[in-house]
């Protein structure tokens, strides 16, 4: 997870994505993919797409594991 103020596409953040509607997760943050770039993020607003759910698939048999986002959920694209 990134703890900067300023985020760049392609990092992990959590998000608080409330208030909450319909079956979304509620809480203290929730993981999401940063998809706006470092400009447009500088604005004060930051494009995110939140992470469904997480699984653990080895990367090489002789390797540790590794987490990765298996599907990610975006409502509204803004281009």
């Amino acid at each position: 997870m990134v703890k900067k103020s300023e985020f760049e596409r392609g990092d992990i953040v959590l998000v608080g994505f409330d208030p909450a509607s319909g079956h979304e997760q509620q809480g203290a943050g929730r993981p999401a993919l940063v998809l706006s770039v470092q400009a447009f993020n500088q604005l004060g607003m930051t494009l995110v797409a939140p992470l469904r759910r997480a699984e653990i698939l080895p990367v090489m048999p002789d390797l540790a594991f590794l987490y990765i986002a298996k599907k990610a959920m975006c409502t509204a694209w803004c281009w």
